[in-house]
């Protein structure tokens, strides 16, 4: 994220939120590789109602050192459902299974709470992610 996007970050599927936590780590540029597992951090695991696992890892940065959510365990969410923010950018990955098919490339813009980024690879474009 750079200081110019949106900063909120939003549920991927619905289901139920089954880990919430925050770790604390480094506040480094949060583009370079392997700073996932070293700067503060958070991760939101939501599963799915079959049952997969879908995580959402917040992860501060140089100048971003504030991670906030708004979910908490055993909470039922919806796709699109606000789940917390980051405040003045950094960095948020998706984590999905992977026989899951990611609909995106490197590099491509998207919109928050619009774009489709990944979705089990048994799911016709016309299903819900």
């Amino acid at each position: 994220l750079s200081v110019f996007d949106v900063h909120v970050q939003r549920t991927p599927a619905d289901g139920e939120v089954v880990h919430s936590a925050l770790t604390s780590g480094r506040k480094e540029a949060a583009f370079k590789e392997g700073l996932d597992r070293i700067n503060e951090r958070h991760l939101t695991v939501i599963r799915r109602p079959g049952g997969d696992l879908i995580g959402v890892r917040q992860i501060v940065g140089l100048l971003a050192r504030r991670i906030v959510c708004y979910l908490q365990v055993g909470q039922q969410v919806t796709r699109g459902q606000h789940l917390g923010l980051i405040k003045f950018g950094s960095r948020v990955d998706l984590l999905v299974p992977a026989s899951y098919q990611v609909e995106v490339a490197k590099g491509q813009r998207m919109r928050n709470g619009e774009t489709v980024m990944a979705r089990r690879a048994k799911e016709s474009k016309g299903d819900p992610p």
